[in-house]
């Protein structure tokens, strides 16, 4: 069964450039993984420092691949300080 994760992130507004480098990349590599099917980053259009990121995968097996890739967790480490807030994850 197909599973959907919508997050919301928002980030401190002097970081916004470091988080579209790091979110880029992250996008890149995980539309690349086995079992995803879009990876995707959307910016609010009336906030710039909200983003939303999009990921839908064939099954709960390839969002527990996702989810203990060195990527994704690299990419935890790399943000956490510039958040301006907790990420709000929904799981569809």
């Amino acid at each position: 069964m197909e599973k959907i994760i919508i997050a919301q992130i928002t980030v401190k507004e002097n970081q916004i450039a470091t988080f579209l480098k790091l979110a880029s990349e992250m996008v890149k590599t995980s539309n690349q993984e086995e079992g995803c099917i879009t990876y995707q980053l959307l910016n609010d259009v009336y906030n710039k420092s909200s983003f939303l990121f999009y990921e839908k995968y064939q099954n709960e097996k390839a969002v527990k691949l996702h989810n203990t890739s060195f990527h994704f967790n690299a990419f935890l480490n790399d943000i956490s300080s510039i958040l301006s807030k907790e990420p709000i994850i929904n799981i569809y």
